[in-house]
């Protein structure tokens, strides 16, 4: 429509127009599709870190006496050497942190994941606004062989479930052979557990605040699944202790619950515990 309008009323510029020319391909996509034969791809089992700050506890916690007294990085860590022998010195700075400011030191770390999701919880992720996530193109990347199962239908009736999955793979491909239905077009064909790996990275502040909420048992049974593999990662890591520690739902880390009337109980448990 635009053409149109510019060819009715500044006709001279359409030869200029005419004479650009029209990329309908992706560059990066073109360029590797030529290097790269084998497309298929495997979705993962859990989330796996593949990146991350060094020394999580230590950048952290010395940002917090460099932001407050603004000393060098030379004094805060002569600073910091004499406070840390005391053993409890780097968990109660980290609660601090965590549970009683604004939590920017936790912004001073970052993590890198590439994390397994369907479709079905990819929104429960993406709005959180706070962390940068690659999402694949669902078409045609998306191998419709490649879903999960919900836990109660897996338990009840999983056959019929797959054989469902099966179909609809059958009649994408009918559809893409038969009658020629571009890839864009069948995009209708993915179900919303039709898994894609993503990649994403989170500063620390972020990922404390996604797995207080998603580790919570009230949490979709998926995204706590998520959250677990997410904070398995963490725990990992040489030098994260007290970041790991401060990682979790209420109940744990402050022996609270947010969910009032609709609590699972479990911070009742925990207490008694102690």
């Amino acid at each position: 429509m635009l053409y149109d309008i510019a060819k009715e009323n500044v006709p001279y510029i359409i030869d200029e127009i005419d004479n650009i020319p029209i990329n309908t391909v992706d560059s990066v996509d073109d360029y590797l599709d030529k290097l790269i034969d084998k497309k298929s791809y495997k979705v993962l089992d859990k989330p796996k870190l593949l990146s991350c700050s060094s020394n999580v506890d230590d950048t952290i916690l010395l940002s917090a006496i460099m932001r407050r007294y603004q000393f060098d990085k030379e004094r805060a860590l002569k600073v910091y050497d004499v406070l840390s022998k005391d053993s409890s010195f780097k968990q109660e700075l980290m609660k601090k942190i965590a549970f009683e400011s604004d939590k920017l030191e936790l912004s001073q770390v970052s993590f890198e994941f590439q994390i397994p999701l369907s479709f079905a919880i990819l929104t429960h992720l993406t709005r959180h606004r706070t962390h940068h996530i690659m999402i694949p193109d669902f078409s045609p990347v998306v191998d419709l062989s490649q879903y999960k199962t919900p836990l109660k239908i897996k338990a009840m009736c999983d056959n019929e479930f797959n054989e469902i999955c099966t179909r609809n793979i059958e009649m994408y491909n009918h559809f893409r052979e038969d009658y020629q239905i571009r890839d864009e077009d069948l995009i209708g064909f993915t179900l919303s557990g039709n898994m894609v790996n993503v990649l994403t990275n989170m500063d620390g502040k972020t990922v404390e605040h996604i797995l207080s909420l998603r580790e919570c048992t009230k949490s979709q049974w998926e995204t706590r699944e998520m959250a677990r593999g997410l904070h398995d990662e963490i725990r990992k890591l040489d030098g994260a202790e007290c970041f790991s520690s401060v990682l979790g739902p209420s109940c744990e880390t402050l022996g609270i619950c947010k969910e009032g009337k609709e609590s699972c109980g479990k911070v009742l448990k925990l207490n008694k515990q102690k």
